[in-house]
């Protein structure tokens, strides 16, 4: 009888992937938690969290210009769908919905470089003032297709929030590799794709940066999890 994922990572066997993230000092019970949830329910109570810090930074802070919207992940996604761009999920958001218990700021998507999804791109991300974050002081740097076409990695402020847009993802390729790395799920009523967990583990092992390391023993634990419960 296969022991369930809740099992697996508070009864650890010794030598297995779980183990060592115990061992490591991280707190598997909280991995449990955002396990029992599904995806669309981890974005929900993260955003939920996000809307009472941002209230709770507006009041302190009247000055400082806070997003009204509700949902700022649903808003993004619609806009995508809409406009039937060709992308895949990767970055922080990844590790969330396969149970990670943070996310970061931002949202990451490998995109499809053909001329038709550039024009959906521009089109779907125009709505929400995207600006260039590493030429922000420069009026003359626009968001617009010739530089999704020529820039390998597009860093975008919006007036929903920072927006990482990548040819390929490092340790995976291309975004028809990435695509094939990928699984789909289903968030606010929208089939996404989203790179699988194999599929970050290899990115966070390419990018080999510190932040990306330390977490690798939670998502070597989630996938050890998420294989033995099938």
């Amino acid at each position: 009888m296969k022991r369930s994922i809740e099992e697996i990572l508070l009864n650890p066997k010794p030598g297995s992937k779980a183990a060592a993230a115990k061992e490591f000092g991280i707190d598997l019970t909280l991995l449990i938690r955002n396990l029992r949830l599904s995806p669309e329910e981890r974005l929900t109570e993260m955003q939920n969290s996000v809307e009472a810090f941002e209230q709770f930074a507006n009041e302190i802070k009247s000055n400082r210009h806070i997003s009204k919207e509700a949902n700022k992940i649903k808003v993004v996604l619609k806009s995508l769908s809409d406009e039937n761009v060709e992308y895949v999920i990767v970055g922080e958001l990844v590790a969330f919905v396969h149970g990670w218990k943070t996310i970061a700021d931002k949202l990451e998507f490998c995109y499809s470089g053909t001329d038709e999804n550039l024009n959906r791109i521009v089109k779907s991300l125009l709505p929400f003032n995207p600006r260039l974050r590493d030429f922000s002081n420069d009026s003359s740097t626009i968001f617009q297709k010739s530089l999704l076409k020529n820039e390998p990695n597009i860093k975008l402020e919006t007036q929903i929030g920072n927006i990482d847009l990548l040819k390929e993802v490092a340790g995976i390729g291309s975004f028809q590799e990435v695509l094939d790395h990928s699984d789909t799920f289903h968030l606010y009523g929208f089939g996404v794709h989203i790179l699988s967990i194999d599929g970050l583990i290899k990115a966070k092992l390419a990018a080999g940066r510190p932040k990306d390391l330390l977490i690798l023993p939670e998502l070597e634990a989630i996938k050890e999890g998420l294989s033995e419960d099938e």
